[in-house]
């Protein structure tokens, strides 16, 4: 059996862990499609908003799963120095990634942003989750945009992922704290966390979506009808 139910169940778990970061004003960002599901229940657990961050890995060429690095929306790409000297990637091949990665991410963020407008993160305490990690490189990349738009504390809260994987992301000198519920010496994938682990479609993520945005409107609703201090 996996530690977590399923991601909402990881969701809630981690929210408990969450309440110093209780704050209207918090931001809680999901890497789609699996981590926003956690997103969602962090959110809720804290009261504060909810938005989504699209982070996508650079593939080595003939090895879809091996990342030479990942990008980020509104960030530049982190790369896998060593990694792409062992396979002794040329230049051109690396520019061939990045512009597909590029178009995939425009794509992804124009359909997202359709129902849910990007929320501002400068000045706020802001939250990243995802379901788990395996190396992490994804995650990495969208710390770095974060980081890049100046947020007021960086935290990063995972079910789970590989103590070495945890160790690498808790060095990052942009990240002020990070939960990492279950943290074994390895993971061969993320699944194993879970005794449920179903793909989330594109329906149940546009639904998400569309209740965080019923969500923020609510908020801001009841903030100007709060009345003005003299």
């Amino acid at each position: 059996m996996g530690q977590f139910h399923d991601r909402s169940d990881a969701g809630r778990q981690l929210g408990e862990q969450l309440q110093n970061y209780r704050d209207g004003d918090a931001l809680v960002l999901g890497l789609p499609r699996g981590g926003v599901k956690v997103a969602e229940q962090i959110s809720l657990a804290l009261g504060c908003d909810l938005d989504v961050i699209v982070s996508r890995k650079l593939r080595a060429p003939g090895q879809p799963e091996l990342a030479i690095g990942a990008l980020a929306e509104g960030g530049n790409a982190v790369w896998n120095e060593e990694l792409i000297a062992d396979l002794g990637l040329e230049p051109h091949v690396r520019d061939q990634e990045l512009a597909r990665v590029r178009e995939e991410l425009h794509g992804l963020c124009a359909e997202y942003r359709s129902v849910l407008e990007k929320a501002p993160i400068s000045g706020r305490d802001v939250i990243l989750t995802d379901d788990g990690v395996a190396t992490g490189a994804t995650l990495r990349a969208a710390l770095a945009a974060i980081a890049d738009a100046d947020p007021r504390r960086l935290v990063v809260a995972l079910p789970g992922g590989p103590r070495e994987t945890l160790a690498r992301i808790a060095s990052m000198g942009t990240v002020h704290d990070i939960i990492g519920l279950v943290s074994p010496n390895r993971l061969r994938a993320v699944g194993q966390l879970y005794d449920i682990f179903d793909q989330v479609n594109s329906g149940q993520m546009e639904a998400m979506l569309r209740n965080a945005a019923r969500r923020r409107r609510a908020a801001t609703a009841g903030r100007l009808r709060q009345p003005t201090r003299k």
